[in-house]
């Protein structure tokens, strides 16, 4: 889905869609980002509840604190406060 729409937008010119399987958590931050060799990765923090986050954990603290690379954490409203805009 999102990659069609990426590609109709001129400026973006190479697009990688992959699929990898087990616990976001450590798969994002053992896997994906050593094969990719990231230097920088943007997450987005999604608003969960301090209650929430402890029962879920937060993919975006661990890939802060675990990440090889730097990473920097967008904050927004969550999603699911946001309106459609599509």
């Amino acid at each position: 889905m999102y990659e069609n729409e990426a590609k109709r937008k001129p400026h973006v010119q190479d697009i990688e869609t992959f699929i990898q399987f087990g616990t976001p958590k450590s798969t994002f931050v053992k896997k994906i980002l050593v094969d990719f060799q990231a230097d920088l990765v943007l997450v987005g923090a999604t608003g969960l509840s301090s209650t929430e986050r402890m029962l879920l954990g937060s993919v975006t603290e661990y890939v802060a604190q675990n990440a090889p690379c730097d990473v920097i954490v967008v904050r927004s409203e969550a999603w699911n406060q946001k309106k459609k805009t599509l």
